[in-house]
């Protein structure tokens, strides 16, 4: 706790000024005082608290609403940051080596050239998470897959739904991003595989994301 800054005059007394410093170095904080007081305590203005990370398919649903705040408020720098080198890039079965910063560009890319107002089966043109999934292997990786319905720039090019696939591993108590797969139709399998679920071969566990709505 910072110490209070006692403005006194010269004319105070050695032992008043002693009494003062002494009153303020043992003054409880206002968050000791609010626990005290059986009340919940609150962080100081200006600092944020970060809940602990976990492991497993639990730790990784926790997670997963930190990719849902990024996708709905287009907060690419979440990705970059979470982004483990070196990184891979999917595009069908061709595979690439990308940046943290890159990986940033290609989501903000991707809220940009989004169409929130168009709708298909999947759900909304915005871009949102849409589903986890859990790969069947010793050392699971986990998937957020992220999707919207996109048109890029060039004029006449045609609307179409694209994935952003990110995939999770939890090291030193983290989860850090080490893959990504990207487009309509990423490793050739299709939108019904990857939105649907409908493949038990693929992936050990799918579920469609709590706040994923059509």
């Amino acid at each position: 706790m910072r110490a209070a800054v006692v403005v006194v005059s010269a004319a105070l007394s050695a032992s008043v000024l002693l009494a003062c410093r002494e009153a303020t170095e043992t003054a409880p904080s206002p968050t000791a005082r609010t626990a005290a007081a059986g009340g919940a305590a609150s962080a100081p203005v200006g600092t944020s608290t970060t809940a602990e990370e976990f492991g497993g398919l639990d730790g990784f649903r926790a997670f997963a609403f930190l990719i849902d705040e990024a996708a709905q408020t287009g907060n690419g720098e979440f990705f970059e940051e979470r982004a483990e080198p070196p990184l891979t890039r999917w595009t069908g079965d061709v595979g690439s080596s990308v940046t943290p910063r890159e990986v940033s560009e290609e989501f903000i890319q991707t809220i940009e050239q989004a169409l929130p107002t168009v709708a298909d089966e999947f759900g909304s043109g915005a871009v949102s998470l849409y589903a986890l999934t859990k790969r069947a292997e010793e050392q699971p990786r986990y998937q957020a897959i992220v999707t919207a319905i996109v048109q890029d720039e060039t004029a006449g090019s045609p609307k179409h739904r694209t994935l952003l696939i990110y995939e999770f591993a939890f090291r030193i108590d983290r989860w850090r991003l080490v893959e990504l797969l990207v487009g309509e139709d990423p490793l050739l399998s299709g939108l019904a595989v990857w939105l649907g679920g409908e493949c038990a071969d693929c992936f050990g566990h799918w579920e469609r994301w709590q706040g994923a709505t059509k």
